[in-house]
């Protein structure tokens, strides 16, 4: 026997989606700022590339606190801004980043003293894997030199706990540890 919905049965699903994206706006508006809820490991697929060789980049995500909390997720490149600088300590310029779709209802539970290693579905292959080009972030490599990669991450959590909780988002003093690569010709 097949079951038959109504017509307005889209439209209600619509409206619940809506409703879920202005709870996650108010909660991010009412966020307080935390440093030191998360580590943030860094690290690339090599040390030394030749010019115009695809780098790869892996995140993992620590909770170093007592209790578990529950975090946004998405994309790798939502989730963490870049920092390149060469050894000049200029930095490199990007040309933005690939379009990713948000979704606020996306959360993950990050118990206290796990780490996480953070994976994506690429949309070309459609397999998952945790390595993500640094293109995605828009930056190209033109000129050979040794650079510097730093990430800092941009999650929305609460802990996990009886009511009332604060939310809160991670602070931008929070980066991970610097990966040094050298481009040669």
């Amino acid at each position: 026997m097949r079951i038959k919905f109504p017509n307005y049965t889209r439209a209600v699903t619509l409206a619940l989606a809506f409703v879920f994206v202005l709870c996650a706006s108010a909660q991010q508006a009412d966020a307080v700022e935390r440093s030191g809820v998360f580590v943030v490991g860094l690290e690339t697929d090599r040390s030394t590339y030749a010019l115009g060789q695809p780098i790869k980049l892996r995140f993992t995500i620590r909770n170093v606190t007592d209790g578990p909390i529950f975090a946004t997720t998405n994309v790798p490149w939502a989730m963490f801004s870049l920092s390149v600088v060469d050894s000049g300590n200029q930095p490199l310029s990007t040309e933005g980043t690939e379009g990713y779709r948000i979704s606020s209802a996306d959360h993950r539970r990050y118990a206290s003293g796990t780490t996480i290693t953070v994976h994506y579905t690429d949309r070309n292959t459609g397999l998952t894997t945790a390595w993500v080009p640094i293109s995605f972030w828009g930056y190209n490599f033109t000129t050979p030199g040794r650079y510097v990669i730093t990430a800092t991450p941009h999650l929305l959590g609460i802990p996990e706990g009886p009511a009332p909780q604060q939310w809160f988002t991670t602070s931008s003093d929070d980066r991970s540890n610097p990966v040094v690569i050298t481009i040669s010709r």
